[in-house]
C-alpha cells in the first residue's frame, strides 16, 4: 500500500513538473501568466512619478497589486487550467496517460498544484515589483494560493467536462465576471460590505493585508472564513463532477 502511494506521488510530481514545463516553453502561456506582473510594474513606475504623497503612493501600490494577483488568478484558471485540460482531450494526450495507467485524479490534482504553484510565485514577484517588504512578498504568496483555491478548484471541474478548446472558451466567461467582481464592489461604498463574501473577495483583501503586514488581525477574520467556505463549496463541485465526467474510451 505505501508503495503504491508512492508511486502515486512520484506521477503526480512528474506531471506537475511537465505542465509547469509546458508554461515556460509555451510563449502563448507564459505571457498570458506574466501579463498581469508586467502591467503591475509598468502602472507602479507611472504611479510613483505622478503621485507626491506617500500615503497616496501606498495606497496606489497596494490597488494595482491587489488587481494582478486578481487578474493572474483569471488568466491561470482560464488558460493554465481549462484550456489546458481541454488541450489535452482534444489532442488525445489525456487518453494516452490513461492508457498508461495514470489515474484521472493524478491529472487533476498535478493541473491544479501546476497553478497553484504559478499563482503563488506571480503574486510574490507582483508583491516585490511594487516595493513590499521582503517578508510581506513570503507571506504573500501562500494567502494568494489559498485564496485562489475556489476558482483554481472549480476550474478544474470545468476543465473535467471541456471536449475542446472552442468549449473551453464558452466555459471559462464565469471566471472573468467571478474573478472581477471584487473590483466592482469596493468602488460602490454602500457594496463594499459584500466584497469579502464573494468567491474572489477573500483573496483580494487577503493579499492587501499581507502586502502591508497586517495579515494577523480581525479585519483578516470574515475573508479567511469566506475563503474556507467558498473552498469547500468547490471541493464538494469538484467531487461531483469527477463522478460524472466523460471518459475516454
Amino acid at each position: 500500500m505505501a508503495g503504491r502511494t508512492s508511486e502515486g506521488t512520484r506521477t503526480t510530481l512528474v506531471l506537475t513538473r511537465r505542465y509547469l514545463a509546458d508554461v515556460v516553453h509555451n510563449p502563448a502561456l507564459l505571457v498570458s501568466c506574466l501579463v498581469p506582473l508586467g502591467l503591475t510594474v509598468m502602472l507602479w513606475f507611472l504611479g510613483q512619478g505622478s503621485i507626491e504623497a506617500p500615503e497616496e503612493r501606498q495606497l496606489f501600490s497596494t490597488a494595482m497589486f491587489s488587481y494582478a494577483v486578481l487578474f493572474e488568478v483569471i488568466m491561470v484558471t482560464t488558460m493554465i487550467v481549462v484550456y489546458a485540460m481541454a488541450e489535452e482531450r482534444e489532442k488525445h494526450t489525456l487518453r494516452t496517460f490513461l492508457l498508461a495507467g495514470v489515474r484521472q485524479s493524478q491529472i487533476v490534482l498535478a493541473h491544479g498544484l501546476a497553478a497553484s504553484f504559478i499563482v503563488a510565485g506571480v503574486a510574490a514577484l507582483s508583491a516585490l515589483a511594487v516595493g513590499a517588504a521582503a517578508l510581506n512578498a513570503v507571506l504573500v504568496a501562500p494567502v494568494a494560493l489559498v485564496g485562489a483555491l475556489p476558482l483554481t478548484i472549480v476550474s478544474l471541474a470545468v476543465g473535467l467536462v471541456t471536449r475542446n478548446q472552442m468549449n473551453a472558451m464558452t466555459l471559462d466567461t464565469p471566471f472573468i465576471i467571478v474573478g472581477v467582481l471584487p473590483l466592482f464592489t469596493m468602488v460602490n461604498e454602500g457594496m463594499a460590505a459584500l466584497t469579502p463574501l464573494l468567491p474572489t473577495g477573500g483573496l483580494y483583501i487577503l493579499t492587501q493585508l499581507a502586502l502591508q503586514g497586517m495579515l494577523f488581525t480581525p479585519t483578516a477574520v470574515l475573508p479567511a472564513v469566506s475563503i474556507l467556505v467558498w473552498t469547500a463549496l468547490s471541493v464538494v463541485a469538484l467531487a461531483l463532477v469527477i463522478k460524472r465526467a466523460p471518459q475516454e474510451a
